[in-house]
């Protein structure tokens, strides 16, 4: 993989959202709407908040739906970390 490849991945893993007009990235859907997603909006925004400021006990399955999204974040940052450092 070309470093221009490796470095156009490390940004879009670091910041993937654009406010450009290209329709291959997407568009910043906001934080609250990102939470809703990765918990399939099973739960209220609310919720969410009071899980984050410790005023709630968040259930085990969003703990494990929170856990498989890092864990799957951090194997396909690696992997460009890994790209970028490799000699030419």
């Amino acid at each position: 993989m070309s470093i221009s490849i490796s470095m156009t991945r490390g940004m879009l893993l670091y910041a993937p959202w654009s406010n450009s007009r290209r329709t291959d990235v997407p568009k910043y859907p906001g934080r609250n709407a990102r939470l809703l997603a990765l918990f399939q909006n099973r739960v209220s925004l609310e919720t969410i908040q009071a899980w984050r400021y410790g005023n709630l006990l968040p259930p085990q399955w969003a703990k494990d739906i929170l856990a498989n999204e890092l864990e799957r974040q951090a194997k396909e940052l690696s992997e460009v970390v890994r790209q970028l450092r490799a000699p030419k």
